[in-house]
Formats: C-alpha cells, structure tokens, sequence
C-alpha cells in the first residue's frame, strides 16, 4: 500500500521535540498519526497530532483555529485531547495493558498537542475481515477476550472508547489484538460540556451518540463491539442504528443472519449488544460475559428472534431514556426491583422537557438523513 498523503501533514523530518516525523500513519477528522522516530533513543514510535479538519488548518508547522469564531471550540477541543491524553498515560500505570495502545507521553507544541504512543506493528481486523469475509468462532474467541479485557480496564478509569471499529483493532504476528485510536474517547465528567468533536462510525455508533445530550457509557461501547463481531460473523456491517430508529426491521439478528455457523450463545450475546435502547443492553463488560457464559436465560423461540433485539418501530422517548411510568402492584404481588443494579440499569432520565426536545432533534436528523 502506497505512503499516504496529506497536504495538512507536517514534512518528514519535522522535529517535535526529540521526535523526528517519518511519514503518515493514519489520518482523520481529528488529526494525523505519524510514524516517528525518537532521536533519542533510537525507536519508533506513533506520533498523534490534534488537528481536527472542521476547526482549524496548518500555517508551517504552526496548527491555527480556521477564524476567530471557532478559537473558543479549539481551545476547548485542545484542552480535552491534553485531559484524554493524560488519563490514557495513566492507563499504563502501574502496567501497561498489552490490549490497549500505550500513550507514552503528551507534548505542547506548535499551538497544538501530541500523543506519543507505542507503533504497534500489525493488520487491522478490517482488512482481515475484507480479505476474509468472517472468521471462525474458535479464532475469533482468541481475538475478543483480550479486547474485553482491556475494555473493562478502560471502562475502570471511567473512559469510553467511542469509535470500536474493525479498523481501530490492530491484529499483531502474533495474532494477539490491541485496541488502537482514542481520538473519540470521552472521560465521564459531572456537568460535561456539550461535544463539539462528535465522531461516530456509521453501523458501529449506538443511537445515544447521535445527539451530546444523552448518555454514554460502557453500554456505547459494547454496542459497538457488538457491531464489530457481527461483521465478523455475517459478513456484512449491521443497519445503522439511525435507520434502526425508523423501522428496528431493517436489522437481521445475527441468531437468524449467522444460524448454523455459530454458537447460540455467540450469537446471542451479539444481539444483546446490539439492542437499540441503552438500558436494555448489557450494562457493563463484567455483564456481557455472562451473555458468552451462557449464563443468561434466553427463549429464543420458535423463529429465532432473540429478545434482545426486537424488531418493530422503537419510540423515540424511550430510546433516549424518559422515564417509564410506574405499573400499579396488585396486592400480596412482589414490589418492584429497585436494587441498586437495578438502578443501574436505569439511566437518569431526563426531565419531560428535555426529552422531548431531544426527540424532536433526532426526528430532524432522521428527516434530514433521508
């Protein structure tokens, strides 16, 4: 595969700091990946530069907001990618996790900043998958623990990924996986500001990341390694979940689209991630194992359709998170589950106002789509 090119890309030889630019690596709408050698010591690394394309251009080396309107969003966006790449450093202490992609250190320069990261060497699964078509369960097993392990970790120190995709899963010689590209990550802030560097993968993002307002968690991310999976085992990407809005049909469940080829349970579990609403999804990484266990009780049916992923129009209310009412308990029945891992599950939901007003924006965005 040819260099890629970039006419927003810093020269070869540009230094940043000790590091010497090589090449491109990867570009995005956030910035560019360089491959990098540390005059130092002698060793490669990969060279992240904030540079996101909708704010600002390159002036020489000099990274410069596109007009003055937007100077207030890019010292903002600047700031969290310096917040994000502190905390990602902090993921490697006391030991790096051999799953995730070291973030060495950050650098102020050049009126931006840079993450030094270690150049992993591998295939991205995308175009393993490309070449492949899907894998088999045993190989794929191999692949997907590791990566929830290391997701659990991040999920830990309260980060969400954002943006799992085939292609940000590098798949080393030696087959083991490393989560790669943090640029849409997101710390879990009390009062966090709405995002103006909202960065979604179509087929991979779960609805709550088509609007700032609601919330994100570990579920966003297991919805979108669910996603990833089901590439892996039907071929073929799963609807994206802003169709799904409209009409939940156009999704085939992958216990109907990989019947026969998989494990039940797999594919079960896949499902379960891939369910529009957020609370009705495996709420975090300890709880989605118990789906590939084999520990959660699923009638499947006598068509196949799992309960996890119904089909049918889904209202838009209920998508985002307003609050069910409250059935009436006969006498002598049980009250209802208010455990706290039942409270869990349950989001905060936003008042009636809120709720509809977000409604409306995802039906506009539904209309606009089409």
């Amino acid at each position: 595969m040819g260099a890629l090119h970039s006419q927003q890309a810093l020269v070869p030889d540009t230094m940043v700091q000790e590091y010497r630019v090589d090449r491109v690596l990867g570009m995005g709408s956030l910035g560019i990946v360089y491959v990098a050698e540390n005059t130092y010591f002698n060793e490669t690394v990969a060279l992240k530069e904030f540079l996101p394309s909708n704010l600002a251009c390159r002036k020489g080396t000099t990274v410069s907001p596109i007009n003055s309107d937007v100077q207030p969003s890019y010292d903002w966006a600047l700031k969290k990618f310096l917040d994000e790449a502190r905390t990602l450093r902090e993921l490697c202490h006391p030991e790096a996790h051999r799953n995730i992609v070291r973030v060495r250190q950050f650098i102020e320069q050049n009126d931006t900043a840079y993450m030094v990261m270690d150049y992993e060497k591998g295939r991205p699964l995308s175009d393993i998958l490309e070449e492949r078509g899907v894998l088999p369960e045993a190989e794929l097993h191999l692949i997907l623990m590791p990566l929830l392990d290391g997701l659990e970790r991040i999920h830990e120190a309260n980060i969400w990924h954002r943006d799992i995709k085939p292609s940000n899963i590098l798949i080393r010689p030696d087959n083991s996986p490393v989560l790669i590209d943090f640029g849409a990550a997101r710390h879990e802030v009390v009062g966090r500001d709405p995002s103006v560097m909202s960065q979604y993968t179509p087929g991979y993002a779960a609805i709550e990341q088509f609007h700032d307002a609601a919330e994100q968690g570990p579920w966003t991310d297991i919805f979108a390694m669910g996603g990833t999976l089901y590439r892996a085992v039907t071929g073929r990407k799963p609807a994206k979940a802003i169709e799904r809005f409209v009409n939940n049909k156009v999704y085939a469940p992958a216990t109907k689209a990989a019947k026969g080829d998989y494990s039940p349970t797999l594919l079960v579990a896949i499902d379960a991630a891939l369910t529009l609403k957020p609370e009705e999804r495996p709420q975090s990484i300890t709880e989605w194992r118990r789906w590939f266990d084999g520990e959660v009780s699923v009638d499947l049916g006598d068509d196949d359709a799992t309960i996890a992923s119904p089909t049918g129009p889904v209202d838009a209310t209920m998508v985002l998170g307003a609050p069910r009412p409250e059935k009436e308990v006969p006498a002598g029945a049980a009250a209802p589950d208010r455990s706290p891992q039942r409270a869990r599950k349950q989001r905060k939901a936003p008042r009636s106002l809120i709720t509809t007003a977000l409604a409306i924006v995802v039906l506009a965005m539904v209309v606009a789509a089409i």
